[in-house]
């Protein structure tokens, strides 16, 4: 009790029936329990499951919520969900600058597909300044930690350049 990362341990393992009877419902009861006591990972995991519709009262608002209480407390996969939760006006107003700058926060942070995004978001100017050269920088760290398509596309930007 009141342990968060035991209860997101075992949320974990209902989410994906390990040891026990997968149940979406069992998962979101303690991802949730987790996720009050602020634990980044179980907020992020049960916002998920708001969008995907896997939990009974899924709420693309009650979603944003774990989100940005997950981003403001530093964790990236968090920030680039959300961000993109405001790229599409999904649970939260679409506001392509804010997505940009919690883009940047994931990006920074060393999140991959935040990386990759915020690179798109520089190459097309999508709530930011248009700026290629940032965007090919970007496009490079991303390849460089493994997004192949990345690479690919800071080739195509270059040779656009």
């Amino acid at each position: 009790q009141d342990c968060a990362p035991a209860q997101a341990a075992l949320a974990g393992l209902y989410l994906t029936g390990r040891g026990v009877p997968q149940s979406d419902g069992a998962a979101a009861r303690w991802f949730a329990l987790a996720a009050d006591q602020g634990h980044a990972g179980a907020q992020t995991v049960l916002a998920l499951m708001h969008l995907e519709g896997r939990v009974d009262d899924a709420s693309d608002r009650r979603a944003a919520h774990w989100l940005r209480d997950a981003g403001e407390a530093g964790f990236a996969p968090a920030q680039y969900n959300l961000a993109v939760l405001h790229l599409q006006g999904r649970g939260v107003e679409r506001d392509p600058e804010l997505a940009a700058q919690w883009l940047r926060r994931a990006a920074e942070a060393g999140y991959v597909p935040a990386q990759r995004r915020l690179a798109e978001a520089l190459e097309h100017g999508v709530g930011t300044a248009r700026d290629e050269v940032a965007a090919c920088t970007w496009y490079a760290v991303a390849a460089q930690a493994g997004d192949p398509s990345a690479g690919r596309s800071r080739e195509c930007l270059a040779l656009s350049m």
